[in-house]
């Protein structure tokens, strides 16, 4: 074995761990602020105005300093609303390619007791995902922020997807500029993009059938991804997903199934040729 290999095997998995550890515990830090600020009547966001929504529903957003500052735990953020109902089951998908982000659902659900899955940005994408069933009937508040701020000497501004769905069937996809609707508009498919430069941006949606559609970029005429979600639950009870890329910036695919809430997450590293999708497992959500 080559030692000198060896030993940076070693120091890469002990920094991976430390990095870790350091996210968990601002993690847990800025849930301890949140909670005790409630509990005081803190309302440190009363300047900024809410977006309400209706769920389910898939939004592409900025995080810029020019956002909503909480002061409580010193990062940026977008703020959400939309009216639930007791026994209503929903999933909640925060994720950006360019910061470490951080889920605020009004301390019904953590990232300290596991009600909240997270992943961490040396992965190519930082995402917090959770699904709770709400205990009663009324408008609810979601924070979308950065886990770091201004002076933390870490990334806090950037591009990020927020996908709100529900257990119940019956919904479908909705056509934008930046999310494609493919196979009966079941599926909602988006993208977002990171190049060695640091720039951020959400991909540009264009349809070519009702299966498949493609993502630009940086430009109208430049193609970058083609995907397209075949329905094979004849086959082996599955929808496929194929996919191609014409780049080597970091791309994060996400195919959200409309009816189920159910999610598939594809992620190309930052300059890496894009390698092509051929998942003919990819979402066990017939018929």
């Amino acid at each position: 074995m080559n030692c000198k290999l060896g030993l940076f095997l070693v120091c890469s998995f002990l920094s991976l761990h430390v990095v870790q550890a350091q996210v968990v515990a601002r993690q847990q830090a800025a849930e301890a602020a949140k909670q005790h600020g409630a509990a005081l009547g803190i309302k440190p966001l009363a300047g900024c105005t809410p977006v309400p929504i209706t769920i389910p529903s898939t939004r592409t957003g900025t995080l810029t300093t020019a956002s909503c500052y909480d002061s409580v735990i010193n990062a940026y953020e977008d703020i959400y609303t939309f009216n639930g109902t007791a026994g209503q089951t929903i999933t909640v998908d925060y994720s950006s390619t360019a910061y470490n982000v951080f889920a605020w659902f009004e301390g019904l659900v953590l990232h300290s007791d596991g009600t909240i899955q997270s992943t961490f940005l040396s992965s190519g994408v930082a995402r917090d995902r959770f699904t709770i069933t709400l205990p009663e009937t009324r408008t609810y508040t979601f924070e979308a922020e950065s886990l770091y701020g201004p002076g933390d000497g870490q990334a806090d501004t950037g591009a990020y997807t927020l996908a709100i769905t529900t257990g119940g069937g019956g919904s479908s996809c909705t056509a934008n500029a930046t999310t494609l609707c493919l196979n009966n508009n079941r599926f909602a498919v988006t993208s977002t993009w990171k190049t060695t430069g640091g720039q951020t941006g959400v991909g540009t949606a264009t349809a070519i059938t009702g299966d498949t559609g493609y993502f630009t970029f940086f430009s109208s005429s430049n193609v970058e991804v083609v995907i397209k979600v075949l329905d094979a639950c004849g086959l082996n009870s599955r929808y496929w997903i194929f996919a191609g890329g014409l780049t080597d910036v970091n791309v994060v695919l996400t195919v959200r199934d409309t009816k189920s809430g159910t999610t598939k997450t594809y992620t190309n590293p930052l300059g890496v040729a894009f390698q092509p999708i051929q998942d003919t497992n990819a979402l066990a959500v017939c018929p």
